[in-house]
């Protein structure tokens, strides 16, 4: 009998300093700042995190983008229509000189 319980005992001490071994190297990792797969993971997660905000980024100038031609293009059609508008103020004004210098040169 004490040759069976004898391996079993071994078994069971050998297990047992394993798994101190395992704990001394999980606490050895956490204080050099984790392991390999956890910051693995950390990055994965910063890079999801710059990646949202490159896509909110893109949204953000995409609608500036629209915005700034929109405005662009009613600056354009409002200089547009000022300068009709002069070129009528302009002619007006040329009649009306034109009509009071005939109406002086007729005697009027």
């Amino acid at each position: 009998m004490e040759e069976i319980a004898q391996p079993v005992g071994t078994a069971a001490l050998v297990a047992i300093i394993m798994k101190l071994l395992d704990v001394i190297k999980s606490q050895k990792a956490k204080r050099n700042g984790g392991t390999l797969n956890t910051k693995i993971a950390n990055l994965c997660t910063r890079v999801s995190l710059v990646e949202n905000e490159i896509t909110d980024t893109r949204e953000d100038l995409k609608m500036l983008i629209d915005k700034t031609n929109k405005f662009h293009r009613e600056f354009c059609e409002f200089r547009e229509a000022v300068r009709l508008n002069w070129k009528e103020e302009e002619t007006r004004r040329s009649v009306l000189r034109e009509v009071s210098q005939n109406g002086k040169a007729q005697g009027l």
